[in-house]
């Protein structure tokens, strides 16, 4: 009898990687998180680890999606930049290869999350559909037919390069290797200035503290003004928030609702993400399983 086949789905964020193995029916049944490392070698590790857990076998894997936190040239697989892991122009996939014989895809983390939610989550049967991820930076995805938006140099969604006049005028420019501008005031790095963790800076923010309350005002301004932006562009079905930020963001959305219909006169319904952490992974996995069709 032949032995059933599994996908692996990956997420690899600036401080946490998630792993999940999809069965033959998509679903999940395994899945392990860990802190991320700037190595790849952490990778190996966990696949390892994970595979023999459950007592797979490598035959058994028909392929490997990959999320990475960062820009993708979809034709060389290599990573461009991955700011928050200190990856520029690095070739992931060539380095996997040489532990693991299955078939190996990789794609911006937030693009598989967006994929993830369009499969059974937020934006399920919807369309166009806006993508933010909030966590230790902060990245966008668009989809548009059914399909993602990539772009002419598969950068399309790097929303955290977004700048405004003022940004211009102190002298604010966007470098490889570097956060964005954008992504600077509006992240986990951008609470980490004024707070240990983003836990420190909720509950502080519940305690109705001085300088969170301060912070949580440019912040929410700063996402609303880049969320009407956006939205005039696109006019999405739906706006939706994922990463590690959202679900704490749930109690102010109406605020934010408000402000977004200030500023602009285009309907925008935004919601949180269904699939919270496992989005990314679970649609690293979805990924793989597209490419492979496609073959």
């Amino acid at each position: 009898m032949t032995k059933e086949s599994y996908t692996i789905g990956i997420d690899i964020g600036g401080t946490k990687t998630l792993l999940v193995l999809l069965d033959e029916s998509q679903n999940i049944f395994y899945e392990k998180k860990i802190t991320s490392s700037n190595g790849w070698e952490f990778l190996e590790i966990l696949i390892k680890k994970a595979l023999n857990e459950v007592s797979i076998e490598y035959y058994q894997v028909c392929g490997m999606g990959i999320g990475v936190a960062g820009s993708i040239d979809r034709i060389s697989s290599k990573v461009i930049d991955a700011p928050g892991l200190k990856w520029i122009q690095f070739d992931l996939i060539s380095k996997l290869k040489t532990h693991f014989s299955f078939p190996i895809f990789i794609n911006n983390d937030v693009n598989c999350a967006l994929l993830g939610e369009s499969k059974i989550g937020a934006a399920k049967d919807c369309d166009p559909i806006l993508f933010i991820s909030i966590g230790t930076g902060l990245g966008c995805a668009l989809m548009s037919g059914g399909k993602l938006i990539n772009g002419a140099n598969n950068m399309a969604g790097e929303i955290g390069y977004q700048l405004d006049k003022n940004d211009y005028v102190i002298g604010k420019t966007n470098k490889l290797g570097q956060f964005g501008i954008a992504e600077s005031k509006i992240s986990g790095t951008a609470l980490k200035t004024k707070f240990s963790s983003s836990e420190e800076f909720f509950l502080s923010l519940e305690k109705k503290q001085d300088t969170a309350v301060e912070l949580f005002d440019e912040l929410s301004m700063n996402l609303s003004i880049l969320i009407a932006n956006a939205v005039c562009l696109i006019n999405p079905e739906k706006v939706i928030l994922g990463g590690g930020l959202s679900q704490p963001l749930k109690p102010y959305l109406e605020v934010m609702d408000k402000k977004i219909a200030e500023l602009i006169p285009i309907p925008t319904q935004i919601e949180l993400s269904q699939l919270n952490e496992t989005a990314g992974a679970l649609g690293a996995a979805y990924y793989a399983l597209e490419e492979l069709e496609k073959r």
